[in-house]
This record gives structure tokens, C-alpha cells and sequence, in this order.
């Protein structure tokens, strides 16, 4: 059952109408954030990890919009041998954040590797996806771009030793709802032709991550054991992205539009300043769909914050023990490592 939704307005929800593309913007500005048709670095650039992967950065996967590049993290520096793949899309509540990222918002982060690590270490590759910031480019802008980024791996891939018919798509805060409702474009017909938007997969996906994800855009200024400054940023990134039209949000609702072929999903959350209520919803809705999908939620005595699964922890490693345990699973009819023909 869904959980029964506040018909107030918060006070972070108020203060978002305040300027908020104005502030939006100088928050990117302050934390070195923004678009750009230009990559961070050379196109391309191989370079080894200090972990033995090998990193290419700066890949190009469209010409429509910024920030359209992705970076490949190939398990061993062997692009020879084809492995099942995890696709991930940061947060950032739309506003902030990069593919080197995780959820700046979140606030302090470890390094990527503290996300990539894991999924490299248990045979995938990973690939990680820039799109363009609002509030110079909303919604739906970055579901456009996922689409562009996936239908470039299904063509490019394979130079990479990526199995695009063993991926899995990840996504943490934002990028969650991203993910979400890209997966609902692909697996619910009747939702893509209500939003205009079509499916571009060729196969089917391995599985869904959805970490700390936004997925009722209708309650992300009221997370649960609300932090005055992530209420307002929640808050903030709803406006700036998706304005204040109710008809939209409840198009970009992702519980609330999946079907009974949704991928089996991995959802987690922490406990403060997030939306375990929201994750919850999706759990029960799966469950009752038959779709196969798990919970977690850190059993911690204190807060376990918004995002936590990106910062260095026990709970994080408990956390990757178990989603690792959760897709290997999905894997053990199609073995990785599979080498090229």
C-alpha cells in the first residue's frame, strides 16, 4: 500500500519557489557544476586505476545536448573478454553532479570508487553517464540522453568488452528516478506511448539498482527524518526540474507507472534526510506485480544518511555484499567473462 501523502506544503517546498533558477544556477557556480558541449578531459584518454582497471574517459555517446559523455571502467583493463555491465547515473537533484560523481548532495563522498569498485571486483564493467543539468535543460532532458547513452553502447559496446544483453542500469537519488522511469519507457508500452517517449532497448535488462531514489517526485520536499538543508535542496531540484505542475510529476512518478515486466530490482535507502518510505512503496508494488526485487534498509541504532552507500562504511560494505550477492544471482544463467567470437 502506498504510503499516505501530506496534502501540506512544506516549508523547504515554499522556499523553492523562491528564485529557484537563480539559485539553482549560483549553487552550481559555488560547487563547480554546470553544461558544457566540451568534455572535462581529452576524448578518449585510456588511463589505468590504481585498482588495475582501465578507465576511458570522455566518450561520446550524442551531439543533442551537454554533458553527453560516459566514462568505461573495463574489470582488468581487458576489453577482449565480453562482460555483463553496470550502467550507473549519478544525482545530484538534477542540478549538480557529473559522472565522476556520485550525489553531491548527498554531501561528503568518498571517491567513485567506492561505487565502481565493488561491481568491477565481481566481474562487471562499469560505465558512468553524464546529462545535462537543470535548470538550463529539465525535464525530460536526461531521459533522452539515457536513451542515447544505451542505444550507443547496443551499437558501440563491444570495442569496450561490454554484454549489452547483461546489463544492469543503477541510478542513486536523481539518477534513480532517471533510471526508473527510463525503465518504465522500456517495459510498460501504454506508459511510453502516454508520454511520448520509445523504448530503444533491443534485449532485455539483467536488473535495476535504485539507490536513495527520488520515486514519488510528489513527496521529495518531505523525505523522511527531514534535514532542513536536504528538504530544501529535494525540494529545490523538483522545481527547477519538473516546475510545478502536478500533471508532471505524476508522469515522472516511477512507482506508480511500473508493470508486471519491470527487471528484477535492488532497491536501498538509509534512514534520515531520504526515502526509505518511497522505497518501501516500490517493494510492496513489485511484490505484488511478481516481480523479483529486494530491500535494503541498513538496520542502524542512528542515522544512516541519504546516499550512504558512496561514502567508505561498514554499513556500505554490507550494503555491496548484498547487491553484489543480488545480481550475481540474476547472472547464474549466463556465466561472466564470456570471451569474444
Amino acid at each position: 500500500m502506498k504510503t499516505t501523502r501530506s496534502p501540506r506544503t512544506s516549508l523547504s517546498e515554499a522556499l523553492a519557489h523562491i528564485a529557484p533558477k537563480a539559485i539553482a544556477t549560483a549553487l552550481q557556480r559555488k560547487l563547480g557544476f554546470g553544461n558544457s558541449f566540451t568534455p572535462a578531459g581529452e576524448r578518449g584518454r585510456q588511463q589505468r586505476t590504481r585498482y588495475g582497471a582501465l578507465r576511458i574517459s570522455d566518450v561520446a555517446y550524442g551531439s543533442r545536448f551537454p554533458n553527453s559523455y560516459l566514462d568505461v571502467y573495463v574489470t582488468d583493463a581487458d576489453t577482449t573478454t565480453v562482460r555483463p555491465t553496470y550502467v550507473f547515473v549519478h544525482g545530484g537533484g538534477f542540478i549538480i553532479g557529473s559522472k565522476a560523481s556520485g550525489d553531491p548532495s548527498a554531501g561528503p563522498v568518498g571517491d567513485f570508487e567506492v561505487i565502481c569498485r565493488p561491481m568491477l571486483d565481481a566481474g562487471f564493467n562499469v560505465v558512468s553517464v553524464g546529462y545535462a543539468l537543470a535548470p538550463e535543460h529539465c525535464y525530460p532532458t536526461p531521459v533522452l540522453q539515457l536513451s542515447e547513452a544505451v542505444s550507443f553502447l547496443q551499437r558501440e559496446g563491444g570495442a569496450y568488452g561490454i554484454d549489452m544483453s547483461r546489463v544492469v542500469l543503477a541510478g542513486i537519488s536523481a539518477g534513480g528516478q532517471i533510471v526508473g522511469q527510463f525503465v518504465n519507457i522500456e517495459t510498460n508500452s501504454g506508459y511510453a506511448r502516454a508520454i511520448g517517449l520509445e523504448p530503444v532497448m533491443t534485449g532485455t535488462l539483467l536488473a535495476v539498482v535504485l539507490d536513495s531514489a527520488a520515486l514519488d517526485v510528489e513527496r521529495i520536499g518531505r523525505p523522511q527524518a527531514p534535514a532542513p538543508r536536504q528538504s530544501y535542496l529535494f525540494a529545490l531540484a523538483r522545481r527547477v526540474y519538473l516546475g510545478s505542475r502536478r500533471a508532471v510529476w505524476a508522469e515522472a512518478d516511477v512507482t506508480a507507472h511500473v508493470s508486471r515486466h519491470f527487471p528484477p530490482t535492488f532497491l536501498a535507502d538509509g534512514n534520515a534526510g531520504s526515502f526509505p518510505d518511497q522505497a518501501r512503496d516500490l517493494h510492496e508494488r513489485l511484490n505484488g506485480l511478481d516481480v523479483c526485487n529486494e530491500l535494503h534498509l541498513p538496520q542502524a541504532q542512528g542515522p544512516v544518511e541519504h546516499g550512504f552507500m558512496q561514502s567508505p562504511s561498514p554499513l556500505t560494505d554490507e550494503y555491496n555484499q548484498q547487491k553484489v550477492r543480488f545480481l550475481t544471482a540474476r547472472l547464474s544463467t549466463n556465466p561472466v567473462g564470456t570471451e569474444k567470437e
